[in-house]
């Protein structure tokens, strides 16, 4: 396989991410783009695309989890507390 096809693929991934309004289809897609930039970086062997986009991956699911998380146990209305 031709290593710019995967580039591309990661470019066109990264871009239409952020087309999304849903905050958690944008994580998501963006974390999609990022492995495949991944893969791209190791095929090429550029560690500054590898390093990048393991720090991109990491975040992204962090934000992932406490999306999720506060979708399944929403946080409490403050003003219900008063």
């Amino acid at each position: 396989m031709n290593i710019e096809i995967i580039g591309f693929l990661a470019t066109i991934l990264t871009i239409v991410s952020f087309t999304f309004k849903d905050i958690l289809t944008v994580r998501i897609v963006n974390t999609i783009g990022s492995i495949v930039w991944l893969i791209y970086g190791f095929y090429s062997k550029d560690h500054p695309v590898i390093l990048v986009n393991i720090s991109v991956i990491l975040i992204q699911i962090w934000a992932i989890f406490f999306l999720i998380k506060d979708k399944i146990f929403p946080p409490p209305d403050k003003r219900q507390l008063l």
